[in-house]
């Protein structure tokens, strides 16, 4: 009987220490999904940077075209 006891008392203790980290990774893999949702948002920050860019070339070639019409 003591036996048993014994290896409940020890299946239970490792059970609530696996609960314990599975609660930690849970936290962690939270962390790197606002982490990676940061990321994405800097990406399209980016995207509309580089098409500012483009729109800014497209008017200095027009400029040029214009003044070059004059």
């Amino acid at each position: 009987m003591q036996l048993i006891q014994q290896t409940l008392q020890s299946a239970d203790k490792h059970h609530a220490q696996c609960q314990i980290i599975a609660g930690e990774a849970e936290d962690e893999m939270q962390k790197l999904r606002e982490e990676i949702e940061r990321c994405d948002e800097i990406e399209l920050e980016f995207a509309k940077i580089k098409r500012i860019g483009e729109i800014v070339k497209e008017f200095k070639t027009r400029v040029r075209a214009l003044e070059a019409a004059l």
